[in-house]
């Protein structure tokens, strides 16, 4: 059974500006009267710092996973395409009192993957936070599912977290590409068993793709699982 997203965390979160308490408070009000927020599986998400590893349709997915958590909003750094968010001057200002968010880089080199490693395991130490992660390296734009990338399972791997799969149905029927608003629908959020570093692929010649094709097959489960 789906539980209200709630978790009885609606007070604003201390230590944070106050635009992005406010933000923050906005979008559980969001989820709880105009694209209503069920939850599934919470209480399989790991304790201290962990990695959620989502499907991605809608900007809507992050702030939906983060609620859904049941943290606050500054309790999760989220990777973001380096080029989208952080290229645009405007879009960087604006986002920047709102969100954590963590530049990636698209490009697969190794320089780009070590420049993310090192965001990363400054944000999760600095801050005893998680991470979320879209591992498709984008938003579908059909709503089909595309290929996990590695680099989800690398970060796992060097900063030692175990990754929670998530998915999130109805986010791109309530704020598709290219929209500003949300239309009122019901968004749903479902969590998976989480992979332990090492888990999937250990001993094997592809370690790091096979953890991420285990990711990808327990998020299509829980997809399955939703009908979505």
């Amino acid at each position: 059974m789906a539980a209200p997203a709630d978790g009885g965390t609606m007070q604003a979160p201390g230590g944070r500006p106050p635009l992005g308490a406010a933000f923050e408070l906005a979008c559980r009000a969001v989820f709880r009267a105009w694209c209503p927020l069920a939850v599934s599986g919470r209480e399989l998400l790991p304790p201290g710092p962990f990695i959620i590893c989502s499907n991605h349709q809608s900007h809507l997915d992050s702030v939906a996973l983060m609620t859904a958590a049941g943290g606050r909003f500054g309790d999760f750094g989220l990777l973001a395409a380096k080029d989208y968010f952080f290229g645009r001057p405007m879009t960087a200002a604006a986002l920047r009192p709102l969100l954590q968010l963590i530049p990636v880089p698209r490009s697969a080199d190794r320089r780009a993957l070590a420049e993310t490693l090192a965001l990363c395991r400054r944000f999760v130490r600095g801050r005893g936070a998680s991470l979320i992660i879209f591992p498709e390296g984008g938003r579908s734009r059909d709503g089909a599912m595309r290929p996990f990338k590695r680099g989800v399972a690398v970060i796992a791997a060097e900063l030692g977290l175990p990754v929670a799969p998530a998915c999130v149905t109805g986010s791109r029927a309530a704020m598709p590409p290219g929209a500003c608003w949300p239309r009122p629908g019901p968004i749903e959020v479902r969590f998976g068993l989480p992979l332990h570093p090492g888990e999937a692929g250990e001993g094997g010649p592809r370690p790091f793709q096979a953890a991420a094709a285990e990711l990808q097959r327990r998020v299509r489960e829980l997809q399955a699982t939703g009908g979505g």
